[in-house]
């Protein structure tokens, strides 16, 4: 098992302890019984969708070599080449821009 993969089943199996003993602790058995089926349903949305909630958070764009052009022209070759020298596909790329209140950070 990889070191992400091992994080990732920590993170959710806290999760689950989490909302199992609380569920227990407010109601009861009822409250581990729902306490389990909506640790189920979290983690089954968050181990499947993450990404898409991640973008969708950032309002993020898909650099395209139509959609934005200048942004494909400066990243794309960049990429490319790292994902060549480690043997991996090309990843799609999104462009995620910040609110003015975090560009002076």
């Amino acid at each position: 098992m990889s070191k992400n993969a091992f994080k990732t089943v920590l993170l959710l199996g806290g999760l689950t302890g989490l909302l199992l003993a609380g569920g227990e602790l407010i109601g009861g058995r009822q409250g581990l019984y729902m306490g389990l089926v909506l640790s189920a349903l979290m983690n089954f949305v968050s181990y499947f969708f993450a990404e898409r909630i991640a973008l969708a958070t950032y309002r993020a764009q898909p650099v395209t070599e139509t959609e934005n052009p200048e942004a494909w022209r400066r990243v794309a070759p960049m990429v490319q080449n790292l994902a060549q020298r480690m043997g991996l596909p090309m990843p799609r790329l999104w462009l995620i821009v910040l609110p003015e209140r975090y560009s002076s950070l």
